[in-house]
């Protein structure tokens, strides 16, 4: 008995420090300790003019996105009602830092985001040097296509004066790049996006004729413009026959990120249940925006990522739910996908093997309309995907889920023994009772 109860405690610990580990997160531009933020957000109670809720929700429409597009349009004013300018504005969620931006001297703040579906809640956290930093938590983020408010910032009783080397106006600790005068910041998403290629066939749905890696990092400039934009792309699997390519468009323009998937994988596949798993290099691409763009006339990520089916130009596959100057249909006869989209590293189906028995919940997520399973992605039956050698990011991610699973089964399996073994000693007690 009491073997089993230490044994429960044990790994009740362990599950409670598990939930701890994404605490103390830094921000991309930086920021200050816990305590220091803690100490910042508490005001002196003074009267603050209501802040402005002009959200609008987004539509009903489903096109298999697992991601969604949010324009953020904010107003900030101190509490003499001065815009201020200069203000940082950090989006964050319990998942992690999403993205950053700086006011203008209008006060005004303007950005797309990408979030994903999954995301009931994020938080702006908005610091300025004469003011006390302020959080503002949205709710039900998932149901937005548009953050839209009027926010006031109580004024500080002494000015805090801040380090700023570069003389742009973003104090060093909120400037990733203290030392450049024209860069302020970055912002990254990374994706993996799983094509079929038999358009404008119907394909086989095992989504592993071309599965990528995407990396893409905008920089922002002390006018909260974009100025150059960095893509990475690796090719983790090519079960296809044909030799696709990957091209991105941005901005209208295109731009060749993989040419030769075969080359890449010195022809294997890192499909079936035998292969031996190649890790195929890295490409970058680097976009210099002369002049920069600003924030809110960019797409947001990832932009539009698609193949080339075997070279052909007219044979495209694009997701279904970024915006695109292809004519083309993006979904099937069947209004069924070509590509998806997973905002995670994510293990792809064998050859052959349907995303239905790799993936269970990918059909209950499509049928309800990506209302409910919004992280089919993440519970896989690991017999029926490709597996990747120990070291490798994909393989810590695949442990990690196999560790969350085996862990709740183990601790479920813990808890109903020791109801039981207290269920049988009460059971015990009772009789020994009646038979005094």
């Amino acid at each position: 008995m009491k073997k089993i109860v230490i044994g429960f405690l044990i790994i009740f610990a362990v599950g409670m420090a598990s939930c701890d580990e994404n605490k103390g997160k830094k921000f991309l531009w930086g920021g200050g300790s816990e305590s220091e933020s803690q100490e910042e957000t508490t005001g002196s109670g003074g009267s603050l003019a209501q802040d402005q809720n002009n959200d609008q929700k987004d539509s009903d429409e489903f096109k298999y996105q697992t991601i969604h597009e949010v324009s953020f349009d904010l107003q900030l004013y101190d509490e003499a009602n001065n815009p201020l300018g200069q203000a940082v504005v950090r989006v964050n969620s319990d998942q992690g830092d999403i993205t950053n931006s700086i006011s203008a001297d209008n006060g005004t703040v303007a950005f797309k985001a990408s979030l994903s579906n999954a995301l009931e809640t994020v938080s702006l956290t908005i610091e300025h040097p004469n003011c006390i930093t302020k959080v503002v938590e949205i709710e039900e983020i998932q149901k937005l296509a548009q953050v839209n408010r009027t926010i006031f910032l109580e004024l500080r009783a002494e000015k805090k004066v801040k380090p700023d080397r570069d003389k742009d106006g973003v104090p060093d600790d909120a400037d990733e790049f203290s030392d450049d005068p024209y860069l302020i910041g970055s912002t990254t998403g990374e994706y993996t996006i799983a094509f079929e290629d038999l358009w404008p066939q119907k394909g086989d749905a095992d989504f592993n004729d071309m599965v990528v890696r995407l990396k893409v990092k905008e920089f922002i400039d002390n006018n909260n413009m974009i100025s150059k934009i960095t893509v990475t792309s690796r090719l983790l699997a090519a079960g296809a026959g044909y030799k696709n390519q990957l091209w991105i468009s941005v901005l209208g323009k295109d731009y060749q990120l993989i040419f030769n998937p075969k080359q890449d994988l010195n022809g294997k596949t890192n499909t079936g249940k035998k292969d031996t798993y190649v890790l195929g290099p890295e490409h970058q691409l680097e976009i210099a925006l002369d002049p920069p763009v600003a924030r809110d006339q960019m797409d947001a990520m990832p932009y539009d990522p698609y193949i080339k089916c075997n070279g052909n130009d007219k044979n495209q596959v694009h997701l279904s739910f970024v915006k695109t100057k292809f004519k083309g249909r993006t979904l099937d006869s069947d209004n069924f996908p070509w590509a998806v989209l997973v905002p995670a590293d994510w293990a792809w189906p064998y050859e052959s093997t349907s995303m239905f028995q790799a993936y269970p919940e990918f059909r209950k997520w499509y049928e309800s309309h990506g209302g409910e399973y919004t992280e089919w992605y993440l519970h896989p039956e690991m017999d029926f995907v490709f597996k990747v050698p120990a070291g490798t990011v994909l393989a810590a991610y695949l442990m990690k889920i196999s560790t969350h699973v085996n862990t709740g089964v183990v601790v479920g399996t813990l808890i109903v023994m020791f109801l039981a073994v207290l269920g049988i000693n009460f059971w015990r007690r009772r009789v020994q009772k009646m038979n005094v």
